[in-house]
């Protein structure tokens, strides 16, 4: 049998600093045979660090263009706050044994940076343009993000920026967009 226990501190009043001394243990066997042990939660705050990318932009529509669903390859680091709460439960079994299952989610909120592309043509420069080409886009914005263990996903509103000669002609040059992004969390 395989056990992991927590072992939990009393912490003083107003001064954050843990009374190694004394705590109390939190065992949690892997599976129970006679009972469920009880459930346990922990919840954490702090910096999250992820590499996200945005699945669908949605461009609302500009001059004659009307709105716009891009998929486009694209790539950011994303900088936030997040809330995480780590349960610890057990769940009964058909065979009347009770397996422990940890659950991570969170939730979180900050801003993103990246580059990814874009199609540049006739359309979207107004006219000011013959060729077509994929531009390279510099994406900057914000997100709130829910995740479970690793992986997140959220809703995201950012700004592109063309970074070639051609972005003062580019009708979305600075254009805000909406977006579901995917994350996958570094820290």
């Amino acid at each position: 049998m395989v056990e992991d226990t927590i072992q939990v501190y009393a912490v003083e009043a107003g001064r954050k600093i843990a009374d190694t001394t004394r705590y109390r243990p939190h065992v949690f066997p892997e599976v129970s045979y006679d009972i469920a042990p009880s459930s346990f939660q922990v919840i954490k705050s702090g910096l999250d660090f992820d590499f996200i990318t945005i699945a669908f932009k949605y461009r609302p529509s500009r001059r004659d263009i009307p709105p716009q669903l891009h998929t486009n390859l694209n790539g950011a680091i994303y900088l936030g706050y997040r809330t995480d709460w780590y349960r610890i439960r057990y769940d009964k079994t058909p065979l009347g044994v009770y397996r422990r299952h940890f659950r991570n989610t969170g939730f979180d909120f900050g801003g993103f940076a990246g580059i990814g592309s874009t199609a540049i043509n006739y359309t979207v420069t107004g006219g000011r343009l013959d060729q077509d080409y994929e531009g390279i886009i510099c994406s900057t914005g914000l997100g709130a993000f829910t995740g479970l263990d690793s992986f997140g996903f959220g809703l995201t509103i950012g700004w592109d920026f063309l970074l070639d000669n051609n972005s003062q002609y580019w009708l979305y040059h600075r254009a805000p967009w909406i977006g579901l992004a995917l994350g996958i969390n570094l820290n």
